[in-house]
């Protein structure tokens, strides 16, 4: 397993602070009401950490920034990258921040929202594979036979430090005793777990959420090794695909996570639909399956107070938005 200490996630919260938008943690009502409706004697407050605010509309930008400042450093001009999205529009945004050159590969199924995005900033978009698997080796084999730097969404020490800084900034607003994670690749889970478990003044919980549709992640932790897994669609497309062989997020999971669980489509569905009607904000499916485990009640919360949940993003597509809109 990497080694990654605490003061390096600390260090680079540092660097990548004047480029991003530390976004707001605030307690949510109507979440700590749906939760509560099952604690009535032992009342819980729901805190999120609402990341679609970002610059990018997504969490995926710091750690995209934080390797690609790290590669600027070290004199290298030109990365290429696979991505569902939102890594993609990080990598973008680093690359034109940095001046640098950059190729993303997203599969042919990728949001029109998303693609459109990266295409804005200025990066070479190119559409290839049917799913994200697809286009993830695809990728890879483009960046060997080009001898270009790749830069994956999640299977890279700097980009699960980079996502880490998303917990620290949770853990430094408020205590909590529990922080609730949505996962694909796990770039984020790991990061959150090594804030949760490395910080020096106080160990809490981390809990993992993804799509029932898509769950490599719950799989391999559930057999304790890397399996793959036969996927079905879902509106959470930024947690689609299985793991990378030998990703390093898998052995920090499987370390400092307490467990896995997932949530239907419809559970998905129904909370971005509470988010747009309660709180106003736009959240995509991969930014609402943490909170949709609370609506579903899945987590057993007895144990804990002060909840975090994130919010990782708000890039969907406006046809599916309104779909879901019309459904509820």
């Amino acid at each position: 397993m990497i080694e990654i200490d605490f003061q390096t996630i600390e260090q680079a919260s540092q660097l990548i602070t004047p480029y991003i938008f530390q976004t707001p943690m605030l307690i949510n009502h109507w979440l700590s009401d749906v939760v509560n409706n099952h604690y009535p004697t032992n009342p819980k407050k729901i805190w999120v950490k609402w990341e679609n605010l970002q610059l990018t509309g997504s969490f995926k930008l710091r750690g995209a920034l934080y390797k690609m400042l790290r590669l600027k450093e070290q004199g290298v001009e030109e990365v290429l990258a696979v991505s569902a999205g939102n890594h993609g529009l990080g990598i973008a945004y680093a690359a034109q921040l940095l001046s640098m050159k950059a190729t993303v590969i997203v599969p042919k199924t990728a949001a029109v929202t998303k693609v459109r995005a990266i295409e804005q900033l200025g990066a070479k978009l190119l559409a290839k594979g049917d799913s994200y698997d697809e286009a993830e080796l695809i990728a890879r084999q483009l960046a060997n036979e080009k001898n270009i730097e790749f830069v994956s969404p999640y299977n890279d020490p700097e980009i699960i430090v980079g996502q880490a800084t998303v917990a620290l900034e949770m853990l430094q607003k408020t205590n909590l005793d529990l922080l609730i994670s949505p996962v694909g690749g796990g770039g984020l889970l790991s990061g959150t777990g090594l804030v949760a478990k490395l910080n020096p003044t106080r160990q809490i919980d981390v809990i993992g959420v993804q799509p029932a549709n898509s769950t490599a992640m719950q799989n391999s932790f559930r057999a304790g090794e890397i399996v793959k897994v036969e996927e079905s669609s879902t509106c959470a497309d930024g947690l689609a695909g299985n793991l990378e062989d030998n990703t390093c997020t898998f052995p920090i999971v499987k370390k400092y996570v307490k467990d896995i669980f997932t949530v239907t489509e419809e559970e998905i569905e129904q909370t971005i639909f509470n988010f747009l009607h309660y709180d106003h904000f736009v959240v995509e499916g991969s930014g609402a399956v943490a909170s949709a485990a609370l609506l579903a009640n899945t987590v057993n919360l007895d144990q804990y107070s002060n909840i975090g949940v994130i919010v990782s993003g708000r890039n969907i597509d406006l046809s599916r938005l309104s779909n879901i809109i019309n459904k509820y």
